[in-house]
């Protein structure tokens, strides 16, 4: 799962690439995604596809720490 808080405020979020079907739930300032594997993602606020938020979901590294 991944949560995004944005300080500005927006309406709509959509999640890119399309193909993998990400619904985002939009709560007030945040935004809710369930990611099911290992991927990137652009998220795009109000339309915005000049400036959109680059989300990089990393696989679970077993037995080490992220440094």
């Amino acid at each position: 799962m991944a949560i995004v808080v944005r300080d500005k405020p927006f309406r709509k979020v959509v999640v890119r690439l399309l193909s993998t079907g990400i619904k985002p739930k939009i709560d007030g300032n945040k935004v809710i995604l369930l990611i099911p594997k290992a991927m990137n993602q652009d998220i795009d606020f109000d339309n915005d596809i000049k400036r959109p938020l680059f989300l990089f979901a990393s696989p679970e590294r077993k037995g080490k720490r992220w440094t």
